[in-house]
């Protein structure tokens, strides 16, 4: 596996059970998926949602576009 395919990648948070966001380490772990540590059981995950977030991403879809931003609920 590359380093590319390793490197850290910032800007991904996730929600305690009681809505409160914290900022999480992820790292991509193959082309099409990504690791999030989640040191709490996780309400939501979300990603680039800050008001100050920059955009230095390494994560792009299939057609070459930055990732842009989301929240998942976990279930």
């Amino acid at each position: 596996m590359s380093s590319e395919i390793l490197a850290k990648l910032p800007g991904f948070e996730i929600a305690a059970q009681d809505g409160k966001f914290l900022s999480v380490k992820a790292k991509s772990i193959s082309k099409t998926e990504i690791s999030v540590e989640t040191p709490i059981n996780a309400k939501s995950i979300r990603y680039g949602w800050t008001s100050y977030f920059k955009l230095i991403t390494k994560i792009f879809d299939k057609d070459g576009l930055p990732l842009g931003t989301f929240v998942w609920d976990v279930k």
